[in-house]
C-alpha cells in the first residue's frame, strides 16, 4: 500500500460526486488502495481479507488474551458515532465478549473462570509511580491514540530518570516505530528508533553505557518524504546521531 493509505483513500473518495454511482465508485477507489495500491494488478475481483489477527503469528494468540487476561470492552455503538448498527452498550459489552469466547474456545475447555476482567489492574496496577525500564510510544494517527498515555498528562517529564520513557509520534499510525524501516519513514520515526535502540543497548550493557537513563531528545517535526518507498535493512543509525 502507499504511505499514509487513509489519506490516499480519502483522495479517491473525494474525487467522486455524491450520486449513488459516485459513492460506489468512491468505495471502489478506497478498496483499490488496499487490493491494488500500485495500480499494476489486472484483476478485477476483490477477495476476502485475511483475519484481523492473522499477521500476529499464532492464529489464536491475541483472541486467547482477550478471553483471559486482556479484556478489551468495545463494540459498535451505532449512529451518530459510527455507521455500523448498534450491537451492544456499556451494560452488555462484557457479556458479548463472554459469548464470543465460548464460541471461539468453548470446545477446547474454556470457561468463564478463565476470563479475568480486572487482571491488568489487579496484577500490575494503574500507577506508574514505581515503574522502571519501560518504553511507551503512541502515534497520533493510531485509532488507539485517544487512550494512550501522554507525557504532559502524567508525571512523565522526569520519569526517564528511572527508565520510563514516553514518546508521542506525530504522523505515525499503529506502532510504525516497530515496523520494517523504510526510505519513506519521516525523520521523527527514524530518530525515535535511534533513541530507543540506544536505550535498550544501555539496559542490556549497563557497564558499557555512559548515558544510562538520560533525558530523551525532542523528536524532529513530522515531515513527509517524497521518495521511492523501499525497505531499509541494517540501516542503524538511520542517519541519526
Amino acid at each position: 500500500m502507499p504511505a499514509w493509505p487513509v489519506e490516499e483513500s480519502c483522495k479517491g473518495l473525494m474525487a467522486t460526486d455524491n450520486s449513488d454511482e459516485g459513492l460506489v465508485q468512491g468505495l471502489y477507489n478506497i478498496a483499490n488502495v488496499y487490493y491494488n495500491g500500485t495500480g499494476n494488478l489486472n484483476e478485477t475481483c476483490f477477495y476476502n481479507c485475511p483475519g484481523a489477527h492473522d499477521a500476529l503469528g499464532s492464529p489464536d494468540g491475541w483472541q486467547w488474551q482477550e478471553c483471559t487476561q486482556i479484556i478489551i470492552e468495545m463494540c459498535d455503538s451505532g449512529p451518530p458515532n459510527d455507521f455500523f448498527w448498534k450491537d451492544c452498550d456499556a451494560s452488555t459489552v462484557f457479556d458479548s465478549q463472554v459469548s464470543y469466547c465460548f464460541e471461539a474456545f468453548g470446545s477446547r475447555g474454556w470457561s468463564t473462570s478463565q476470563i479475568k476482567e480486572n487482571y491488568v489492574k489487579n496484577t500490575f496496577g494503574f500507577s506508574y509511580a514505581g515503574v522502571s525500564n519501560l518504553i511507551l510510544t503512541s502515534g497520533t494517527y493510531d485509532p488507539w491514540y485517544s487512550g494512550c498515555l501522554k507525557r504532559n498528562l502524567y508525571d512523565f517529564q522526569t520519569s526517564y530518570q528511572r527508565g520510563l520513557y514516553v514518546f508521542e509520534l506525530e504522523g505515525s499510525a499503529h506502532h510504525l516505530d516497530l515496523r520494517q524501516p523504510n526510505t519513506c519513514d519521516p525523520q521523527n520515526i527514524e530518530n525515535v528508533r535511534f533513541q530507543i535502540t540506544n536505550i535498550l543497548w544501555c539496559w542490556a550493557y549497563p557497564l558499557q553505557c555512559t548515558q544510562m537513563n538520560s533525558k530523551p531528545a525532542d523528536l524532529p517535526p513530522f515531515i513527509k518524504k517524497s521518495v521511492d518507498c523501499k525497505p531499509v535493512f541494517y540501516g542503524y543509525p538511520w542517519g541519526q546521531q
